[in-house]
């Protein structure tokens, strides 16, 4: 796994704002910094040995209805797992167990049930603590295209997003 101890929130927050223009509160750095570390830790879990990858379509189950699409991801205790960048809101239920969640704002642990909203521009890091079921419910209209779905509610970067929910608009 990759070594963060390195990271610095001042050097971080030098380059958004040599690329920006604007400069950054010690609060968003420390989101970027975040954020750099969960695309690391994807880009490590993608170069592993693919006997070790967990094969996501295996505890993936996908359900319509009016109107409504419900991915469900059954996660077995153990294994860790980093999600899609949401574009939009949208309802998250975590039906059964626990897993602890890392985003760009901090980690949490969470035990079922739980229903949740997450945020545009969201991405997780999960570990699952317990055998884990979690949810996302999407409005789709009639839409039942798995690409055509996914390419309206989950960016491929962090670029990708609106301006609002980048990073370089966030002022907090």
């Amino acid at each position: 796994m990759s070594d963060f101890s390195n990271t610095n929130s001042h050097d971080v927050s030098a380059v958004v704002s040599a690329l920006t223009g604007d400069a950054i509160t010690p609060q968003m750095a420390e989101r970027y910094d975040r954020r750099a570390q969960i695309n690391a830790l994807e880009a490590h879990m993608m170069a592993a040995d693919e006997s070790v990858k967990l094969d996501i379509a295996s505890i993936t189950f996908h359900h319509f209805a009016s109107g409504v699409y419900c991915r469900e991801m059954r996660l077995p205790q153990g294994y860790v797992l980093v999600g899609k960048i949401h574009k939009t809101e949208n309802m998250s239920v975590l039906l059964k167990g626990a897993i602890r969640v890392t985003t760009e704002t901090g980690t949490v642990e969470l035990h079922a049930p739980q229903i949740m909203v997450s945020t545009p521009g969201s991405k997780r890091v999960g570990y699952a603590l317990e055998d884990t079921i979690w949810l996302s419910l999407h409005a789709v209209g009639d839409e039942r295209d798995l690409d055509k779905i996914e390419a309206q509610f989950i960016a491929p970067s962090f670029d990708e997003l609106e301006p609002a929910h980048n990073l370089t608009e966030i002022a907090q």
